[in-house]
């Protein structure tokens, strides 16, 4: 029997009566939908072995922590078919999905296939809840469906785990340092452990300044209700998604010599910018959306789906009009939130905490802490690497893979966008209120218009 972490457990206490906080992917694949019995035996065939989707949680009595149980899960309850007409789109039929419930008296996931949009094509939405797995580990869960080749063979995440082991060998394969007897070595190995540990301590001391730029944007502040993002969340969501060619987000990254990552944080300045304008706000020059970036911690061995990750604070400078100017101002940001430490320190703090405070003592902890996000943070954007190349589920390509973020009914956050590459392209996915954030089609329309605005000043044309 394995109890929850207090991470993981605190996703319950996030979602306050409203929809499951539940991450995943929606796939559109070419081609005619299979049926119901043969799509249902392929997921259980795939994913029907793996620990987390066999077990429910269990809550426990006094201040101990959940903790899994195995069970046997229905393959009826787990996946089945969203029949929508051509009329409808995916979109609708996703933020359906991501208000249905995922009783925690039962494994916590599920998988619809939609349907009768269209002749040659349909969409898989998968969701899991976000106690088993955090935006990479969804990828992983993910890669368990996913085929190089339309004829079946090696899976992405089977590529992706022998990759690793080929590392593994070619790493130990290397010479090392030989030593005439076992203290010796030990003397080795201490020798080496202390030089890295002075320089990991003079590496910090040189970045301190940016570590403390960093630190300082967490410090409080009271969240703007009118015209802003947050505010109350209901149970109902809206979802929308978009894609952009990523060889044209690479060529404006070398132009400008910047990354991926700045281009797409630029985009998404521009993206909250027209919003808030077409709102009403009068965006003064200094205005900047404070914004929480999930950085994962996860070791490259690590091929499990656990949470890993840590919270970055980045500011994106609304105010700025000009597309240059607010993409080297957004450059800058990055550059000092690399140099400093903080993700490295605030997992250490983390974990010391954990494991000296009592588990329901950090469970209010985090209960309280989300109630008040908005004070920190006015939304959220994800950024994880994806597949470079084309793959298939039983057979047929998948023509594009968006990821799916839940939003925290306990948080005032109105807004999350989630961003997965995969085969050429940047997929973005956006989740809103349906009563507070029903216009984000004008963000979704800015943040595309942006990264076309981008390429075209960073071609010789643009000049």
């Amino acid at each position: 029997m394995e109890r929850l972490s207090v991470q993981d457990s605190s996703f319950f206490d996030t979602e306050a009566g409203g929809p499951p906080m539940a991450v995943g992917g929606v796939l559109r694949v070419v081609g005619p939908p299979p049926p119901l019995g043969a799509f249902r035996k392929e997921i259980f065939d795939r994913l029907g072995g793996m620990q987390r989707l066999r077990q429910k949680v269990e809550l426990s009595r006094g201040i101990r922590q959940p903790k899994w149980v195995d069970v046997d899960p229905d393959p009826k309850r787990h996946v089945n078919v969203l029949a929508i007409g051509p009329d409808s789109s995916v979109e609708q039929a996703v933020a359906s999905i991501i208000e249905m419930p995922l009783p925690h008296d039962y494994p916590l996931w599920d998988c619809h296939l939609i349907s009768g949009y269209a002749d040659d094509e349909y969409a898989i939405c998968m969701r899991v809840h976000h106690s088993i797995a955090d935006g990479q580990g969804t990828i992983l869960l993910l890669g368990h469906l996913l085929d190089l080749s339309p004829d079946g063979g090696m899976t992405l995440t089977e590529a992706v785990t022998a990759m690793l082991a080929d590392q593994d060998a070619k790493e130990s394969s290397e010479p090392t340092l030989a030593a005439d007897n076992f203290f010796e070595r030990m003397a080795s190995v201490s020798n080496a452990r202390i030089e890295s540990a002075i320089a990991t301590l003079s590496e910090f001391t040189d970045s301190f300044p940016d570590t403390a730029q960093s630190l300082a944007a967490f410090a409080p502040r009271k969240p703007r209700r009118t015209l802003g993002i947050t505010g109350d969340v209901d149970k109902e969501r809206i979802w929308l998604s978009g894609e952009f060619p990523l060889d044209e987000v690479k060529a404006t990254k070398r132009s400008f010599d910047c990354t991926v990552n700045d281009v797409v944080l630029a985009a998404c300045a521009a993206g909250f910018r027209r919003m808030l304008l077409e709102r009403g706000d009068d965006l003064p020059s200094s205005r900047k959306l404070r914004v929480a970036m999930p950085v994962s911690l996860r070791p490259k061995e690590d091929q499990s789906s656990s949470n890993q990750v840590q919270m970055l604070p980045m500011s994106l400078p609304t105010g700025i009009a000009d597309s240059l100017e607010r993409l080297e101002t957004i450059k800058r940001a990055t550059s000092s939130v690399k140099r400093s430490k903080l993700p490295v320190i605030s997992d250490a703090v983390w974990t010391l905490t954990e494991k000296a405070t009592p588990s329901p003592v950090m469970s209010l902890v985090l209960a309280k802490s989300v109630e008040n996000i908005d004070w920190y943070f006015e939304t959220v954007i994800t950024n994880v690497p994806g597949p470079p190349m084309p793959l298939y589920v039983m057979g047929n390509e998948v023509l594009s893979l968006i990821p799916l973020v839940p939003l925290a009914s306990a948080s005032k956050m109105q807004i999350v966008v989630s961003i997965l590459s995969y085969n050429g392209h940047l997929g973005f996915g956006i989740t809103g209120d349906a009563r507070g954030a029903s216009d984000i089609g004008v963000l979704l329309d800015g943040i595309l218009d942006e990264l076309a605005q981008l390429t075209d000043l960073a071609s010789p044309s643009g000049d």
